[in-house]
């Protein structure tokens, strides 16, 4: 089994910046040439603004936007029925 996807917990961060935009589209971006996703979840309205701004958002997509930590495990989980494999959480 292989991670296929990366819950980022923004909830636990104090602020984005634009730094932070940039390692988080970075991120993906790297993990992504591996075919891991990068999922957000509790991105405060501030961030979500910066980070559609910076398009971050826009790298890493919409439907990869989760409210809660649960939610984006869960959806990892079940996207993972067509590929079988862990799912990481970092935050």
């Amino acid at each position: 089994d292989r991670t296929h996807a990366v819950v980022v917990d923004l909830g636990s961060t104090n602020l984005v910046d634009m730094d932070g935009a940039e390692v988080l589209t970075k991120l993906h971006e790297e993990l992504g040439r591996r075919n891991i996703k990068v999922v957000l979840a509790r991105v405060a309205d501030n961030e979500l603004g910066l980070l559609g701004k910076t398009g971050t958002i826009d790298a890493i997509g919409q439907e990869h936007l989760y409210t809660t930590v649960r939610g984006a495990v869960t959806a990892m989980q079940k996207s993972r029925e067509s590929a079988p494999t862990p799912v990481a959480v970092a935050g």
